[in-house]
């Protein structure tokens, strides 16, 4: 039976550039406000200039529609001729969210090429679909799971007992390198020290702006140290060893939130909440209580929504044949392939 983690209730939280934007805009109406009230007013109308500046720089604006074509290998950027194959391809959004081909209507589209995110121009809704269809059928292509000791000794074990196509893991949705900051956060400080140094050559007395611009290079110091160190760091994930592993015999699952194992016969319903064209939580239904899965794993919720609904219906009842496949779901290959998440061809 899966058993609750402490800790599992707690949200997501917001951007931290949004959070540092907020925050400087208040500092910067403080000093204003500091300002007026004081003889020597340069020093603070200078570090209050740079945090306005600063705020605008770090606030994450929307990023500019690319145009883009496509090549033998994937797809070109119009503007700087950069092309991307789809071998780095790594994630799919409509708005953010990971959602079903199927349910694609209108929304920004960003596709994620590892170190590249970019969002794409589209002249209608058809081809922002097709192209959806095709980057997620590429994405399970490439997938290959991330997993701690323990769920690869029971996805080796479970792949012993059943057939490959029938058994499917899942690691961590992305990995992360100690401190990294977007260069928007670098740029912001950086304005807010020049603010700080400019107030200081006006002002008589520039204490304040002095120690405002020796901490904020310290600081700036520190974050550039870090994430060089980071650059030959082991990768670890935000999400630490969350994982799960699903087969005939049952459902493993591994997160902070979440641990255990299922049988199928366990389960008592499942369904995508708020719904499935804005998948965030996936809840498992099991007797006396709900188990909600986040949007934590590479396999995106309505992938496993598909499988889970799949496994449930043909196991629950049932008794487990070993040579017996699965059918797969309709993004899943309808030839013998290897690679499970393998997708059919959209040509």
């Amino acid at each position: 039976m899966l058993k609750r983690n402490r800790h599992s209730r707690h949200k997501r939280l917001a951007r931290g550039t949004v959070l540092l934007t907020v925050l400087l805009a208040m500092l910067a109406l403080v000093l204003f406000a500091i300002a007026l009230s004081v003889a020597d007013r340069n020093e603070f109308i200078g570090v209050g200039i740079g945090c306005s500046l600063a705020a605008i720089a770090a606030y994450p604006w929307r990023s500019k529609l690319q145009d883009f074509s496509f090549s033998d290998r994937g797809i070109v950027l119009s503007d700087s001729g950069l092309e991307l194959p789809w071998e780095r391809l790594v994630d799919c959004r409509i708005d953010g969210n990971r959602i079903d081909p199927t349910y694609v209507g209108n929304g920004r589209l960003n596709a994620n090429f590892g170190d590249h995110d970019i969002q794409l121009r589209f002249e209608g809704s058809n081809t922002r679909r097709d192209f959806y269809q095709r980057a997620w059928n590429q994405i399970f292509s490439n997938l290959e799971p991330r997993l701690d000791d323990l769920l690869a000794k029971i996805l080796s074990a479970e792949l012993q007992k059943h057939p490959t196509d029938s058994v499917f893991a899942s690691g961590p949705v992305d990995m992360v390198r100690g401190v990294k900051a977007p260069l928007r956060v670098y740029f912001a400080m950086l304005l807010v020290t020049v603010g700080s140094f400019a107030g200081a050559v006006f002002s008589q007395n520039p204490t304040f702006s002095i120690i405002i611009a020796v901490t904020l290079i310290i600081l700036l110091f520190a974050i550039g140290l870090l994430s060089f160190i980071a650059l030959f760091r082991k990768g670890k994930s935000h999400v630490g060893y969350a994982g799960l592993v699903i087969s005939p015999s049952r459902f493993v699952l591994q997160s902070k939130a979440l641990s255990g194992e299922m049988k199928w016969s366990e389960l008592k319903g499942v369904e995508l909440k708020p719904n499935v064209r804005k998948p965030k939580v996936l809840r498992l239904k099991l007797e006396g209580v709900d188990v909600n899965l986040l949007e934590q794993y590479q396999l995106p919720l309505w992938y496993l929504y598909q499988k889970i609904q799949l496994f449930r219906s043909k196991y629950a009842t049932s008794p487990i044949v070993a040579d017996r496949a699965v059918p797969s779901p309709k993004v899943m290959p309808t030839v013998v392939d290897s690679n499970p998440y393998r997708p059919p061809s959209i040509e």
